[in-house]
């Protein structure tokens, strides 16, 4: 399916949808709050033209509005300590689930949170726990909202990871000589490399017909070639987005010192790769 991601705040007539849509989602934690509640926050957002909160919308080429996510400073979670940004309000039209959508949100507002310097990111969710584990977000604790067992959740977007992580086959891993090289240093300068939480999503764009995937894990301390965070390019000379998450980028081969394991990618039951549970934890 495709879409576009836009500011909530841009698109008016959607605004009676995405209020109906939180409400109903969200009664239960924040019974307080009406459709109206939610028409003033896009209202607020459309005001703004700079802070927080800020909501992305995905639509679909049609027009329709696909999903909704939220970055707010404060979610409202009783005796929460973390200081936020909080990733909020995640919902995906039952219609349009199971198509990239809800992370294609999710990365646009995790994306904008490192644009406004943030080191981190929150959250807090009933039940998809995991699904956010296979983004790369890290388990904190358990809390509760209105009597409801929460998880929350953390992600570091700062570009000092000590590891990033490269996906490639058994094949070209096997055929190394002394540095590992691929062939996109030939054609575009670089090695492609992702944060934690980017490595699904590039895998399933890019590699889920590749039956021997696997990944490098790659101590950036140890790198001898050079390391760049950058937006990521388009092969199709698009132009880049407004929001955009930086990717690590390295300028030369990889040494071998540097790889700290070679992980295998593994699959869900739908087919489509799932973080490592070697990974999970890190």
């Amino acid at each position: 399916m495709s879409f576009t991601l836009q500011s909530l705040g841009q698109c008016e007539q959607h605004w009676k949808t995405a209020a109906a849509w939180s409400f109903a989602a969200w009664a239960d934690e924040f019974p307080a709050d009406t459709v109206a509640t939610y028409l003033d926050q896009y209202a607020e957002v459309q005001r703004s033209t700079t802070g927080l909160p800020e909501v992305v919308a995905a639509i679909s080429v049609s027009g329709e509005l696909l999903g909704i996510a939220t970055l707010v400073l404060d979610d409202e979670l009783p005796g929460a300590t973390e200081d936020g940004p909080w990733l909020a309000a995640v919902y995906v039209s039952p219609r349009a689930r199971r198509q990239g959508i809800g992370q294609a949100i999710t990365m646009w507002v995790t994306a904008r949170a490192q644009m406004l310097g943030y080191p981190a990111i929150y959250l807090y969710t009933e039940d998809k726990r995991e699904w956010y584990e296979n983004l790369g977000w890290k388990f904190c604790r358990i809390s509760a909202i209105n009597g409801l067992p929460v998880s929350v959740m953390k992600l570091m977007l700062s570009t000092d990871a000590a590891s990033i992580f490269h996906i490639t086959t058994h094949t070209d891993w096997n055929s190394r000589t002394d540095n590992y090289h691929h062939a996109s240093l030939d054609s575009e300068g670089f090695i492609h490399c992702s944060t934690l939480h980017q490595l699904t999503p590039v895998a399933n764009r890019y590699y889920l017909g590749e039956d021997e995937a696997l990944v490098l894990v790659i101590a950036t301390a140890a790198l001898g070639s050079d390391l760049r965070w950058e937006p990521p390019r388009h092969p199709d000379g698009s132009p880049a987005q407004s929001v955009q998450l930086l990717y690590p980028h390295i300028y030369g081969e990889i040494n071998t010192t540097a790889v700290t394991e070679v992980v295998d990618l593994t699959r869900d039951l739908r087919g489509r790769f799932r973080l490592p549970a070697q990974l999970v934890d890190r």
